[in-house]
């Protein structure tokens, strides 16, 4: 079952390749960039689950409305789930969203992380590593045991940026994919729709 556990969040058949070139990483079938309903059935069909085993979710740990709520509602003009997770077998995945910029009716969000997580233990961080190197290749960066995988690392550091693009993070059974990019450009985007508003507002 722990073997199971963490073959399921790799890709079959995927070679790895140098961690340089890589720049469009998966996590459980999951990319980002795709829309909800493409990273649910890819998820789906990954971890052979049903629909109904995705629960769709709203806020974070310390309100029911997030910020990524906000952001979705401003550009979408409706509410949508800004997340959605998967927790069955002691296996946790969480495809987080923000809105699609500019808006795109048909595909209103898009995946911006996925978390990957299983039981900590000293055999399953193990196999998770060994199997992590085997898909993406060798590190772009390590620490001790936290893991870096991204294609635009500082050219002094070698240390991946966060600004820069898609990074792919793995410590203690926990693997992480994140692209700050495109919640940056949601933000700029927001922050724009704000301005247009107040410039729209008649003076009083």
């Amino acid at each position: 079952m722990k073997l199971r556990m963490i073959l399921l969040m790799f890709s079959a058949g995927i070679l790895a390749l140098p961690s340089a070139y890589a720049d469009d990483f998966d996590i459980a079938g999951v990319r980002i960039g795709m829309d909800y309903d493409q990273a649910q059935a890819a998820a789906a069909k990954h971890l052979k689950a049903a629909l109904s085993e995705f629960k769709p979710g709203f806020g974070n740990f310390t309100s029911s409305v997030s910020d990524s709520d906000r952001r979705i509602k401003a550009v979408t003009g409706a509410k949508h789930p800004s997340f959605f997770t998967y927790d069955k077998n002691k296996v946790k995945l969480t495809i987080d969203f923000e809105p699609r910029v500019p808006f795109n009716k048909a595909h209103p969000l898009t995946v911006v992380k996925v978390t990957y997580e299983i039981p900590r233990s000293e055999e399953n961080n193990a196999a998770m590593e060994k199997a992590a190197l085997a898909k993406y290749g060798e590190p772009t960066s390590a620490m001790g045991k936290i893991f870096k995988w991204c294609a635009k690392p500082n050219k002094l550091t070698r240390e991946c940026v966060m600004s820069e693009g898609q990074v792919l993070e793995l410590f203690a059974g926990k693997m992480t994919l994140i692209d700050m990019t495109l919640e940056m450009a949601v933000k700029q985007h927001v922050s724009a729709l704000e301005a247009e508003k107040v410039k729209a507002t008649p003076n009083l």
